[in-house]
């Protein structure tokens, strides 16, 4: 990967998975701890927020290239 951090919701809260090879490349991590997990991890609330903001304007421009289309 050439990204030098990730940014997920709460889906890739997975430590063997995702989180322990990704740590080990030494790449920062901004994924929200699932509510049940026994050990709550520390995240960039700041940063997750940019994520929603960046994902709800690439849904808005689809929406808004598929709508033309229709016309």
């Amino acid at each position: 990967m050439q990204a030098d951090a990730l940014l997920a919701d709460k889906a890739f809260d997975a430590d063997q998975r995702v989180i322990e090879p990704l740590l080990a490349a030494g790449k920062k991590l901004v994924i929200p701890p699932k509510s049940n997990r026994k050990v709550q991890r520390t995240f960039d609330r700041e940063m997750y927020k940019a994520r929603h903001l960046m994902e709800k304007l690439l849904l808005q421009a689809q929406a808004i290239s598929s709508n033309r289309h229709a016309l």
